[in-house]
C-alpha cells in the first residue's frame, strides 16, 4: 500500500525541478518521438509478482486526445489471470512521458515518469514526501527478451525511501519499440516485495 502512496505522492512534482537543466537532443538521448505510440499499438507482457503470482498483461491503445501541454492517450490494460480490466492514460509532450492508472489494479506502471529528451547519464531529483530519484543511467546496445533482439535500450532508474520503507525502479526502453522491462523492488516494515514486466509481443501502427 506504501507503494501506491508514494507515487500519488510524487506525481504533483515536476519534472526537472530543482537546479537541473533542460537536456539536449544528442546520439545517446531519448526523445518523446523514439516512443511509438498511436492508436491500435499494443504490448502484451509477462507479469509476474511476489503478491499475485503470474500473468500475462496486454496494453492497447484506444483513443488519443489533445490537451493544452500534451496528447492524452487511453490504454486498457487486461490480465489473462482473470479477465481483469484496467485503464492507464500515456501523456505524452516533448519534455515528458508520463503513465497514470485510473483505479490502480496494476500499478507497476503508475506514475512511471521520463524527462524527455533523457540523456545517458542525466538526473533529475525532487522531495515531496518521499525522497525520489530518476536518472538515465545506461544505454544497452541490445536487449534479448524471449528470444526477440531490442537495440537501443534506454535503463532508467527511479528510488524512493523513508523510514521503514524503500522502493527502487528500473524501467527499459528502446527507440521505437516503447517499455521493453520494468521492474519494481519494494521493502515495507522489513517486507520485501517485487512485481516485473517482460516484453513478450507487440504490435505498432505505421
Amino acid at each position: 500500500m506504501r507503494l501506491y502512496l508514494a507515487f500519488l505522492l510524487l506525481c504533483t512534482f515536476v519534472l526537472g525541478c530543482d537546479n537541473s537543466t533542460q537536456p539536449q537532443p544528442s546520439a545517446e538521448s531519448f526523445t518523446s518521438s523514439d516512443f511509438p505510440i498511436h492508436v491500435g499499438n499494443w504490448w502484451t507482457y509477462q507479469h509476474t509478482s511476489s503478491k499475485n503470482g503470474t500473468d500475462t498483461l496486454g496494453y492497447s491503445i484506444i483513443a488519443v486526445q489533445q490537451e493544452t501541454a500534451h496528447k492524452k492517450y487511453t490504454c486498457i490494460v487486461t490480465s489473462s489471470q482473470n479477465n481483469t480490466h484496467d485503464t492507464t492514460f500515456i501523456m505524452v509532450s516533448d519534455t515528458a512521458i508520463e503513465f497514470s492508472e485510473k483505479d490502480n489494479v496494476f500499478p507497476i506502471l503508475n506514475n512511471v515518469r521520463f524527462r524527455t529528451p533523457y540523456n545517458v547519464g542525466s538526473t533529475w531529483t525532487a522531495q515531496k514526501g518521499y525522497i525520489y530519484s530518476t536518472g538515465a543511467d545506461s544505454l544497452l546496445s541490445s536487449q534479448i527478451l524471449y528470444g526477440k533482439n531490442y537495440n537501443s535500450v534506454f535503463r532508467v532508474h527511479q528510488f524512493g525511501s523513508s523510514f521503514n520503507y524503500y522502493i527502487r525502479q528500473y524501467v527499459y526502453m528502446a527507440k521505437g519499440v516503447g517499455i521493453t522491462s520494468c521492474t519494481i523492488e519494494e521493502q515495507d516494515l522489513g517486507i520485501f516485495y517485487n512485481s516485473q514486466l517482460t516484453l513478450l509481443d507487440y504490435h505498432i501502427e505505421k
